[in-house]
């Protein structure tokens, strides 16, 4: 066998033992705490982002990266030129209150480092969270999860389709493709999107919209909408049952979601 591919295959199965032995450790450590509160109040703050800069270049550096497939959070630590020593310390850190399996090819990361060292590390878990570890003094971390402070807004989006619902939305409204995904949904029961809707259909959708620092960030939850398809109305309505829970009805009664 090639020597070269004997030393790739050694470091690979050492990296993959290094990331076990972890996860593990963490697992011990999760079931003896019995969990955390976190604090899901802190703002967060805007920060210019500097995109691959050498240490050299500035004090206080700040990496913006993208999960890539087959990544792990000890790969991308390695990759900020951070102290190896406080790596374990962060991935412990991490697990205690995310679970280090979760993390997604394609997600956003930023990783902040200084002339002292790792400062913090930033994981977008989804729209509306993130997971954030600090260096709280040498070699010690901190984590947490933080709740974005969206201002969530009421309003109507209405319009008259011109080609498909996605193409409509798309040219109409920022993110119109994720509108339309939910729209189609929420009418598959009703309206055959691939064959019914015709130009000249029209709708009008009732929603929150998310902004962050007084610019539109993403959709919140629908609240109604009602579709006009060949000159026939169809409206439904969102009616929440208890916390957390809601569905959607049509103004008769009956329930969007068939059984």
């Amino acid at each position: 066998m090639d020597p070269a591919l004997k030393s790739f295959r050694r470091k690979r199965s050492a990296l993959f033992l290094i990331v076990i032995l972890a996860i593990v450790i963490v697992s011990i450590r999760v079931c003896k705490s019995g969990g955390h509160d976190i604090n899901n109040n802190e703002i967060n703050a805007t920060i210019p982002i500097v995109e691959n800069i050498s240490p050299s270049d500035s004090d206080n550096l700040l990496i913006r990266g993208k999960v890539r497939r087959g990544e792990n959070l000890y790969t991308i630590l390695s990759t900020g030129k951070i102290e190896r020593t406080i790596i374990p310390e962060i991935i412990l850190k991490t697990g205690e209150i995310y679970d280090l399996r979760k993390i997604k090819a394609g997600n956003i990361y930023y990783l902040n480092y200084d002339r002292e060292g790792f400062r913090s590390f930033r994981y977008d878990i989804d729209k509306n969270k993130y997971l954030k570890i600090s260096r709280t003094e040498p070699g010690i971390v901190d984590g947490r999860i933080i709740e974005i402070p969206y201002e969530i807004r009421i309003e109507i989006i209405r319009g008259t389709i011109n080609g498909s619902l996605y193409e409509t939305l798309t040219a109409q409204e920022k993110g119109g493709g994720e509108l339309a995904e939910q729209l189609a949904t929420l009418y598959e029961y009703d309206i055959d999107f691939n064959r019914d809707i015709r130009k000249g259909d029209s709708f009008l959708i009732l929603l929150e919209k998310k902004y962050l620092n007084g610019k539109f960030s993403n959709y919140g939850r629908i609240i109604s909408s009602e579709f006009i398809n060949r000159g026939k109305k169809t409206s439904v309505v969102r009616f929440s049952s208890a916390p957390g829970k809601s569905s959607f009805y049509h103004p008769d009664g009956r329930a969007v979601k068939k059984m």
